[in-house]
């Protein structure tokens, strides 16, 4: 706005505005101008910071999706793949012909909400992707630089952008190996980028707004309360700033929250959206536990006082025994209350003594802080006999569950040797009857 006096005619004489209204709206133009567009600026930070940080969790939610669509075809068909030509073309996995059995695939599509295609060499074989007729697109090959870099090369590649029947999605293409490391073919899973954006414009869009409404509030309140709104909004710019650079954990200062003015609101407004945003990237959006990232955070803090401490930590992995059926026997939709139910038993009952997160399906991660593995052991074993008694209500049905767990004690900084270690005691439970804790 042009710093000049500005003049009212009244029966041929200037009647300057008040100094007041001038010093006023210099002050709103000076103040409101650098704020509307520090607020585009997060906006746009925070957009893409947030854009970024989806794209990263829909790559790993894909990898671990597409690691485990092979390790389904191995559990189910164990053996190497191989073809047979001599009746036909015919695809073997060990001595069980797998052409047809598009099980897998549809399994993976209902249970993560995705598209899966297993390849063999360069040809779809099993896939939940059809063509505009409604039919499924089997006997159709890949693009040339997808094969070269992936079945060729035998490199996991994540691509952001892979249209298929005018669609875009994000897709996960890992090669296919046998037992003595030949690749045979491919894996892939999908998901759909508009659901993806959905998800990321209703994150954004209320920042602009906040953004925008902020501005607004400025310009309406700087001539009464100037001093308090540039407190105040130094205050939300530097929670905002926090949230944008991935402090999802930051409180906001109680004198914004406690506020009854517009101010007030807006504060609330982006704790919300902090809240939103922490759900997002830290909860599992079934059980509302923790997920891989924010329980690896957890771990590291728990490994870091033990390192200087000397407390002892331990890790357990557990897994709904014969999950899998009951999804196949009373559906998805029922599997899903189950896993509800027995997460808020494993919450609560680690609420005081450490962690718990949704590792992936019917597995759950648990940190014990300040237990050794024998006390952890005790303390799952509790825990069993509560799962034991749990019923789980759906519809007309009761349905018990049982749990496996494998305990390891954290004798080693590195997580991923950690779980791999209560991974294998897991296994050696599965292994020898279920319903036990393997330490």
């Amino acid at each position: 706005m042009p710093n000049r006096a500005f003049s009212l005619t009244n029966g041929g004489k200037n009647m300057n505005m008040p100094k007041r209204s001038r010093l006023s709206q210099s002050i709103q133009a000076v103040a409101i101008l650098p704020v509307l567009l520090f607020s585009l600026v997060i906006a746009v930070f925070a957009s893409k910071l947030f854009e970024k940080e989806m794209n990263l969790e829909v790559e790993e939610e894909l990898s671990a999706l597409c690691t485990s669509l092979e390790e389904m075809y191995d559990i189910k068909y164990p053996g190497d793949y191989r073809l047979d030509t001599e009746n036909g073309t015919r695809i073997f996995k060990g001595d069980t012909e797998i052409t047809g059995d598009f099980s897998l695939v549809n399994l993976m599509a209902d249970a993560a909400m995705c598209d899966a295609t297993f390849f063999y060499d360069d040809t779809r074989i099993h896939t939940t992707f059809t063509d505009k007729s409604g039919q499924l697109i089997v006997g159709t090959g890949a693009a040339k630089e997808i094969l070269d870099k992936v079945y060729t090369s035998g490199e996991s590649v994540f691509y952001r952008d892979i249209y298929l029947n005018g669609n875009s999605y994000f897709v996960y293409y890992s090669p296919l190996k046998n037992s003595d490391g030949e690749i045979v073919g491919m894996m892939s899973v999908a998901k759909s980028k508009e659901r993806i954006n959905e998800i990321t414009n209703k994150t954004v869009i209320p920042l602009v707004v906040a953004c925008f409404l902020l501005a607004v509030m400025i310009a309406f309140m700087i001539h009464l309360y100037f001093r308090s709104i540039l407190k105040v909004l130094e205050t939300i710019r530097q929670f905002v700033v926090n949230i944008s650079s991935g402090n999802l954990n930051l409180e906001l200062d109680g004198s914004v929250t406690k506020r009854s003015d517009e101010l007030g609101d807006i504060g609330r407004s982006i704790v919300n959206m902090q809240s939103s945003l922490r759900d997002i990237f830290e909860k599992d959006p079934l059980t509302k536990l923790d997920n891989r990232r924010s329980c690896y955070r957890k771990i590291n803090n728990i490994i870091g006082k033990a390192k200087v401490s000397d407390i002892p930590y331990s890790i357990a992995i557990g897994d709904i025994d014969f999950f899998k059926k009951v999804n196949d026997t009373y559906g998805h939709a029922c599997g899903d209350e189950v896993l509800k139910a027995v997460a808020k038993k494993l919450q609560s009952h680690m609420k005081k003594i450490g962690c718990v997160a949704r590792w992936g399906g019917e597995e759950f991660l648990l940190a014990f802080d300040h237990f050794c593995a024998e006390e952890a052991k005790d303390s799952l074993e509790e825990f069993l006999n509560v799962i034991r008694k749990t019923v789980v209500k759906f519809d007309d049905l009761e349905i018990k569950v049982t749990m496996t767990f494998g305990i390891t004690e954290g004798d080693s900084d590195d997580i991923v040797t950690l779980v791999r270690e209560a991974d294998e005691k897991l296994y050696q439970g599965k292994e020898n009857g279920r319903n036990q804790v393997v330490l």
